[in-house]
């Protein structure tokens, strides 16, 4: 008796020999590529989750997911200060500023006795030198004497002074006094005369702004040795 057509028989030998194929100890593998996926058929569902990375998106898929930039946060403390740098080389020395000349004058006779200002010039910040004269004329032949002091307060000061005393009035001489200095704030520079029978005529000082000043005193050479003639 026939169990089976030879059409069912065919079908089922390949059944079984699908199961026997399977159900052995190895068995090939598959492999699926690109061209045998339908578009539009791959899902979410259809990939693990975790799996995929950055490299496997398109650079326009990464910009389309950025955000918009959040708004600036707060500044955050300032950090400690760090160590002081090394100090930096000397810069050369520029040039000297245009000098300034200041002056006064006064040529009246001006009677000498106590002490008083003939002449003053107030002076700003900076380096100076300054001088002055004056011409002392007797009056009188009872000792005549002219003694003049040319000084910035506290700075410098200059002394000096004429013996008039002669046979007759009307004798004269010149009193002449120079001073260097520098002040750092603003300073009043007088020329203050005394005298005795005497007056002080075409007084004037003048006052010369500079780059900076040097006053150093001199050494003191005594003379040694006869005087030579004429000279006391």
């Amino acid at each position: 008796m026939r169990i089976f057509s030879s059409g069912r028989y065919a079908a089922v030998a390949s059944t079984l020999a699908l199961v026997v194929a399977l159900g052995g100890a190895s068995y090939a593998t598959v492999v699926v590529t690109g061209d045998q996926i339908a578009d539009n058929t791959v899902t979410t569902k259809d990939i693990k989750n975790q799996t995929l990375k950055v490299k496997d998106i398109s650079p326009a898929a990464r910009t389309a997911l950025k955000g918009n930039a959040g708004a600036t946060g707060p500044a955050g403390p300032a950090g400690p200060n760090g160590p002081a740098g090394a100090t930096g080389p000397t810069g050369p020395t520029g040039p000297v500023g245009p000098s300034n000349v200041f002056a006064v004058y006064n040529d009246a006779a001006t009677a000498l006795g106590a002490t008083k200002t003939l002449l003053s010039l107030q002076l700003q910040p900076g380096s100076y030198w300054v001088s002055s004269k004056a011409w002392a004329i007797s009056s009188s032949t009872a000792a005549p004497y002219a003694y003049c002091t040319l000084i910035a307060p506290s700075l410098a000061q200059d002394q000096t002074g004429v013996d008039l005393s002669n046979a007759f009035a009307g004798t004269w001489g010149n009193v002449s006094n120079q001073i260097v200095f520098t002040t750092a704030t603003p300073v009043t520079v007088s020329l203050n005369c005394l005298g005795n029978n005497a007056t002080a005529n075409w007084k004037k000082m003048t006052a010369v702004k500079v780059g900076n000043v040097s006053n150093n005193a001199g050494p003191n050479v005594a003379f040694a040795g006869a005087a030579p003639q004429g000279v006391r």
